[in-house]
This record gives C-alpha cells, structure tokens and sequence, in this order.
C-alpha cells in the first residue's frame, strides 16, 4: 500500500511523455478453486525518454485494461500487431499507433524453413535498418532531429524496396504459409511500421519494454503464480519500482529503504521528491 503512490507518480510520469511502448504478459494466479489457476495478464508501460516502466494487473487480455491506463493520453503508442491496440487507437483518436520491426522479423526467422529465399532476403533488408540504427548510437549527435536526418536518407530508401519487393511476392506465395504469413503481417501494418523513420524519437521496436518484461518470465519459473489477484495487483507494483530502479541505475533495496523512510511525511502530491529519479539525482549529487 506504500508503494502505490510513486507507482501511480511513475504511470503519471510516463504518460506525459507523449511517447509510451507498451506490451503484455501473463501470469498465473490462484482464483480461490482448489488446485485450480487463472490465467491473468500484466499490462506494461514503457517511456524510453524518462526510463520508467509501469506494471498493472488486469484478470484478462481484453482492452477494457489498457484502455483505462491510458484513456488519459495523447501522442506516440508503440505496440507489437495485437489487435486490442489498434482498437485503442480506434476508440482514442489522439493516439498514434506504431509497430515493432524486431515481431514483423520474426515472422519471416519462422518462415526460413517454408521458404528461405524469399524470407532471408527481407531478413537481409530488416538487418541494414538496423544497422543504421546502429550507427546513429555511434555518433557524438545523438539528438532526434539527426536520427531523423539519417532514417530519410538511408531507411527510407530501404524500406521502400522492400515494399515494393512485398508487394510484388505476395500475390505469388501462399496464404496459409509461413512466409504468406510473414508478408501478410507486415503489409497490414505498414504504415505504423513504415513511419518511425519520420521522427526520431521513436525508436525501430518494442525491445526496451521486451527487455523490461523478462524479471517476469523469471518470476514465472520461480514463483509459479500470485496467491490471489491482489497479490498480482501487489507483484506489478514491486515490478514497477524494481523495473524503474534498474532503468534509472539505483540500487532498488538502497531505494526502498530511503522511501519507506520519508513516505509517510510526505504529501502525495509531493510524489517526485519520492520518486526513483528523484534519488538517483540526489546519490548522483552526493559522489560529485
């Protein structure tokens, strides 16, 4: 219950960027029938420009979670093809949605073993993307306005051969295949996967927030399910502070400590002289 404050501040926090990558994941709870479990899913939130993430529990994979955390916001969504996100693109008209280039890969790593030649030959095309993204990371000018510069001259011209390339194959390969698949994934989602070379703060996918969502395929293999769905709501609020401590790069016990300390005399609307990046500075201040 002391932690629900700065995780609430942290939602706050990342919703206010106007850029949030989100995903989901499950986790097994104990729903009160003997030897019985539920399969619940935690709804991740991820800024890559404040280096937070959120966690919140929800019974199911619908939209009517998603669609509360964030029926607030306006800006940039960053998602894999699930379709629940393009509904809540539908039902918020201020949300821009874009996709992840790292799951329209995938389709096509399965597809080598139905068809290698084509598959390898997008494979190849998705890898100079990255590549580029690459050589943006390497250069002293690490602003958006130069990554942008650099996407439009080099990745544009990329992706429009592999479109191209696309539409010309697809009519000549089947369906129901692996690589029929493939390509069908990723000429339905072009344009949100097409348009993050148009500002450079969107990054090419979804693998920060990914990154951050394995502690809970870890925990799912050591502690096998939450005891109750209050204890899922309690588990997304310890991942939110440890997820948050390890992107801001402060120790999360040193942290806890520190706030459970000050928390009770402090007013929550003061929430972010308690928060992860608030301690970070003020250690940062202390070994200057």
């Amino acid at each position: 219950n002391l932690l629900n404050p700065v995780c609430d501040h942290i939602m706050k926090e990342i919703l206010k960027t106007g850029y949030v990558q989100m995903d989901e994941s499950t986790i097994k709870v104990i729903a009160g029938k003997k030897n019985k479990s539920h399969l619940g899913y935690m709804w991740v939130m991820n800024s890559p420009q404040r280096n937070m993430v959120y966690f919140e529990y929800h019974q199911g994979r619908g939209r009517e979670g998603p669609k509360e955390m964030i029926k607030d916001y306006q800006g940039f969504l960053q998602t894999d093809g699930y379709e629940v996100y393009d509904n809540l693109a539908f039902d918020y008209p201020n949300i821009e949605l874009f996709n992840c280039w790292a799951h329209a890969r995938r389709y096509f790593e399965k597809a080598l073993t139905n068809d290698k030649a084509r598959a390898e030959k997008v494979m190849l095309i998705i890898q100079q993307l990255y590549e580029i993204e690459k050589s943006w990371r390497d250069e002293k000018d690490k602003s958006p306005k130069s990554r942008r510069e650099l996407r439009l001259k080099k990745s544009k011209p990329l992706l429009d051969v592999l479109k191209k390339y696309l539409d010309e194959q697809y009519p000549m390969v089947l369906p129901k295949s692996l690589i029929g698949k493939a390509f069908a994934y990723t000429l339905k989602r072009w344009k949100k996967l097409y348009t993050y070379i148009e500002d450079g703060r969107i990054e090419i996918d979804n693998n920060l927030i990914e990154n951050a969502i394995r502690p809970l395929a870890l925990g799912r293999k050591n502690y096998l399910f939450a005891g109750n769905h209050e204890a899922a709501a309690n588990i997304a609020n310890f991942y939110t502070i440890f997820g948050t401590c390890k992107k801001q790069e402060v120790n999360p016990y040193d942290y806890l400590l520190w706030y459970l300390e000050r928390v009770n005399d402090t007013s929550i609307l003061n929430m972010e002289s308690l928060s992860p990046s608030s301690y970070k500075k003020l250690i940062d201040k202390k070994e200057m």
